[in-house]
């Protein structure tokens, strides 16, 4: 019964921040991909609490924890505002509609991507501490 609860109420929120529809199709990336991860967080210009928990957490994790790999440029951390013209084409790629959470790795022209938006639903705004865990677990592996 609180599974049950804990889904719906992750459903009606990412149905409450919702932007518009949601695109599948795959576009390959325009130019030569440097090696590197991406971190990144999509959003609509309204956002609701847990938006906004998503983007704080998500900045602190790699902002104290991976300031070198910042600093390199092995890891990128993007936000992505979806209203503008210029995100249009990386939102459709991602299918990202909503506020979303993706962590992309790119190795010798070759991306692999995880999607962590519902994760970043269900803990950024309840459980900040175990969604920055796993979080930064996630980073590291992908960086590996």
């Amino acid at each position: 019964m609180k599974r049950g609860l804990t889904i719906l109420m992750m459903c009606a929120g990412l149905a409450a921040c919702k932007g518009g529809d949601a695109h599948q199709e795959e576009t390959p990336p325009a130019g030569p991909q440097r090696d590197r991860v991406e971190v990144l967080y999509f959003h609509t210009p309204k956002r609701c609490a847990t938006c906004a928990a998503i983007e704080e957490e998500t900045r602190r994790v790699v902002e104290e924890q991976f300031a070198g790999q910042l600093r390199d440029s092995s890891l990128v951390f993007r936000v992505i505002d979806l209203s503008q013209e210029e995100n249009k084409a990386l939102a459709k790629r991602y299918g990202a509609a909503w506020s979303s959470l993706f962590l992309t790795r790119w190795r010798e022209g070759r991306d692999s991507t995880l999607n962590l938006t519902l994760e970043a639903f269900a803990k950024a705004n309840a459980n900040p501490e175990a969604f920055k865990s796993e979080l930064a677990r996630k980073i590291t592996m992908f960086l590996k």
